[in-house]
């Protein structure tokens, strides 16, 4: 059995004119739930306060972007080359959108 799951990239602009890229996920909030013929029932907007996204994997996500503290890269604006490598090296796409948001996050 596998198991699997969405990956969302994040890039926030710092104060200090850096940047950061974030590898974040939504919460599993509930297991889905189903009819007798197998099909999914209707979603609640909220689960316990927390907005509600989608199913992947037979679960209910959502609630706010939860990112992995160990899995970031902070980067300055001579640095583009290191966050692409950073992106690639995470499995991200890194075309042409990609790097001008990269450089419009820190020019």
């Amino acid at each position: 059995m596998v198991s699997t799951w969405t990956e969302y990239l994040r890039l926030g602009k710092n104060r200090d004119g850096t940047a950061r890229l974030e590898i974040c996920q939504y919460e599993a909030l509930a297991e889905a739930e189903y009819d007798d013929d197998g099909n999914e029932l209707p979603l609640p907007a909220q689960i316990n306060g927390k907005q509600v996204i989608g199913v992947e994997d037979g679960y209910i996500i959502g609630g706010p972007l939860s990112c992995w503290h160990d899995e970031f890269l902070v980067f300055g604006i001579g640095e583009i080359d290191l966050a692409t490598g950073w992106l690639k090296d995470n499995g991200f796409n890194t075309d042409k959108e990609i790097i001008a948001e990269l450089q419009k996050a820190v020019g």
